[in-house]
């Protein structure tokens, strides 16, 4: 079943049909698309028209084009078809200043999100120069934004709805780029089918085996064509209604194509409501160019591109210029739409759980995480190296300061010579006097040398009498004289008879 709704149609004629020579030859591209994902009444169309600007030819709300980063309009570039979402900040800022179209466009798929429903959703702020940002034309679309409107005015809806800032613009596609990330590995990880060829002259020829579904082909990035030199596009041994994987190998990559080629060789038009546009609708949304590694892309050239575009690395930015692309761009990194007159147009991946064309947006759910508890963080103590014990040292008490004592020099000591006394009852016996020594005179001296003889003391000599002392002299060398003596000796005698005395009276009591 086809929904379609009336309007009135675009400035600008149908673009030129294409040769029927060229659509016929490949005849088993024209089969019915099954439909995808349908859900009561909303239905998709059973196969994908080629370019035109005519009625609506259906309805999709999935999303078209995905940025991961920043999304930027460079140059004249004109429109983007079907539900755009920005991750990051969304600038418009067109050279002329003219209209940029979104959701709604004057040549595309005409496969477009319902009226009024989301056509542009931005995680950060809108930014312009001037450039009018046509939402939705002419029955409306809404647009939300997570930051700020930069673009004020020059953001028309139609009368659709505007709401800014909205923090929950693009919170379910906060894991979208993951999605992109797993989808590219299963790409990858599929078996070869076919051949790829690349011609001398530039064209590239892709030859299936005629029976797998999905035909897979790899191609290094390097040889589909550059700035300087685009080339042709051919597809040989592929079914009708299958799924043709194109994996693209190299850090960097583009796609520059002049033209797309059936089985004879000769160009495939692109017009809505032709045998050439139909064969052209049927391939492009089949098709997914898969671009694994790559951070950077570049698709341009001189043709419309057929296919959906997949770059899962962040951090990269892709570039189109090309006059057409016509299918998905997903994009986990920056997205810059440049040229003139380009635009990107909305061709689902036919059958795609994911990609497909759908009544609402599909996005992956996440999980719900049930709440940890915060524990408080423990700071991280350096461990301190272990330190050996040192025996435990006795205190020392202290002693105080001595003063020194000066040293006294040692002074000899006299040998002590016994004193006996002389009395008349004791007189003393001449065996222990001192023998006497009579001393030979010294020779005569002169007058001087016995005035200095003279002059020095007189030293006792023990055991000896010196023979001119007189009788007093040797007392005095003792300590005594004839004085002290007689007193002496009185004393003892009066002591005596005390004693006597004494001892009478004590008898006479007894």
């Amino acid at each position: 079943m086809i929904n379609t709704i009336s309007r009135v149609p675009r400035k600008g004629s149908v673009i030129a049909a294409s040769a029927l020579t060229a659509a016929l030859a490949l005849g088993s591209f024209l089969t019915l698309v099954p439909a995808a994902n349908a859900e009561g009444a909303f239905t998709c169309i059973d196969q994908m028209p080629g370019l035109g600007n005519g009625e609506f030819a259906g309805f999709d709300n999935n999303t078209n084009i995905f940025v991961g980063g920043d999304f930027s309009v460079a140059e004249n570039a004109a429109e983007a078809e079907g539900l755009l979402v920005v991750m990051g900040n969304a600038d418009f800022a067109k050279h002329d200043l003219g209209n940029y179209n979104v959701g709604t466009v004057g040549v595309g798929s005409q496969l477009v999100p319902t009226v009024g429903s989301d056509m542009l959703l931005v995680g950060g702020n809108v930014n312009g120069n001037g450039t009018r940002i046509d939402v939705g034309f002419p029955d409306g679309g809404a647009v939300r934004i997570g930051g700020a409107n930069n673009a004020g005015d020059k953001i028309v809806t139609n009368g659709g709805t505007l709401t800014a800032p909205d923090a929950t613009a693009t919170d379910s596609y906060s894991d979208y780029s993951a999605l992109l990330k797993s989808r590219s590995a299963q790409y990858s990880g599929l078996t070869n089918t076919g051949t790829v060829t690349v011609e001398s002259w530039g064209a590239i020829v892709m030859t299936g085996n005629g029976t797998s579904s999905p035909q897979v082909f790899t191609v290094d990035g390097s040889s589909l064509g550059s700035a300087a030199r685009s080339s042709s596009l051919q597809f040989k041994g592929v079914p009708a209604n299958t799924r043709i994987v194109v994996n693209v190998t190299g850090e960097s990559g583009g796609l520059f194509l002049n033209s797309l080629l059936d089985d004879a060789g000769l160009a495939i038009g692109t017009n809505a409501g032709t045998a050439g546009g139909a064969l052209f609708g049927a391939i492009t949304s089949q098709l997914v160019w898969n671009f694994a590694d790559a951070k950077n892309v570049a698709i341009g050239g001189q043709a419309q591109v057929p296919g959906s575009i997949l770059v899962p690395t962040t951090g990269g930015t892709t570039e189109i210029s090309a006059p057409g692309t016509n299918g998905r761009i997903l994009v986990a990194g920056n997205l810059v739409h440049s040229g003139t007159g380009t635009e990107m147009h909305a061709y689902p991946l036919m059958g795609d759980d994911f990609f497909g064309c759908t009544d609402k947006p599909v996005v992956p759910e996440v999980p719900e995480v049930p709440e940890v508890p915060v524990v408080p963080e423990v700071p991280v103590v350096p461990e301190v190296p272990e330190v050996p014990v040192v025996p435990e040292v006795p205190v020392v008490p202290e002693v105080p300061e001595v003063p020194e004592v000066p040293v006294v020099p040692e002074v000899p000591v006299a040998p002590e010579v016994p004193v006996v006394p002389l009395s008349p009852e004791h007189p003393a016996d001449e065996s222990t006097q001192a023998p006497v020594v009579t001393k030979t005179p010294a020779p005569s001296t002169p007058a001087s040398t016995q005035a200095t003889q003279s002059a020095a003391p007189a030293v006792a000599v023990v055991g000896e009498v010196v023979a001119e002392a007189s009788d007093t002299e040797r007392l005095a060398n003792t300590g005594l004289n004839s004085a002290n003596v007689m007193a002496l000796g009185l004393a003892a005698m009066l002591f005596l008879a005390l004693g006597g005395l004494a001892v009478v009276a004590v008898r006479r009591r007894h």
